[in-house]
């Protein structure tokens, strides 16, 4: 199974610097995510593009593997990509509590179907896409995690402080649950996750 992490955007919020590129306990977003990745035993590639040559030169320079792609958009990359490697793990470049815990029932949901797998979690009460998916067929399963570290994405200052604030005490190998939702719907309430965790 191979694994694209995306980070090939256009983001902007860090002014000169390339999300992939913030650091977060003094290391760039983009080694935790590969952490997680390459202890899962993927083969794993790190999209970039024009839009972020310093990611680029800094994960050759970490020995990385590198794809390039046009940089036009995500869905255009995407496209890109999975004509070019088929079945495909994607994962974004700002979930710096992902574990391997998170990408295990990603790859063992690969066998046996065609779907698509999308990973959740809550943010605010709703089941929420946090950034790991398994890109297969054109139906998607929804996996959801009980886990809110995972739900930290750096998309702003003031997440990336949120994460600098709880970055010690996130244990790496915490226990993780999940379970695959029966229906395709978001407004799954906490009690009903309870139950479905439960059940």
């Amino acid at each position: 199974m191979i694994a694209i992490v995306m980070a090939g955007g256009k983001g902007s919020r860090f002014g000169y610097v390339e999300k992939p590129m913030v650091r977060l306990g003094g290391i760039p977003l983009i080694d935790h995510v590969m952490r997680a990745l390459l202890e899962s035993g993927l083969e794993t590639y790190i999209a970039t593009s024009k839009n972020t040559p310093k990611t680029e030169a800094y994960c050759r320079s970490a020995g990385y593997r590198v794809v390039v792609t046009d940089g036009s958009g995500y869905h255009e990359d995407l496209q890109y990509l999975t004509e070019r490697f088929g079945v495909i793990i994607t994962c974004a470049s700002d979930i710096p509590f992902l574990t391997p815990r998170h990408i295990e029932p990603i790859i063992r949901s690969s066998y046996g179907s065609e779907d698509s797998v999308v990973g959740c979690t809550l943010v605010d009460g709703k089941v929420t896409p946090f950034g790991l998916n398994l890109v297969h067929g054109p139906d998607d399963r929804y996996i959801i995690f009980d886990d809110p570290y995972v739900g930290v994405n750096i998309n702003s200052s003031n997440d990336l402080d949120l994460a600098a604030k709880i970055y010690e005490h996130v244990d790496y190998n915490r226990a993780v649950r999940w379970k695959f939702l029966e229906e395709s719907r978001f407004n799954i309430t906490c009690e009903e996750l309870s139950e479905k965790m439960e059940g």
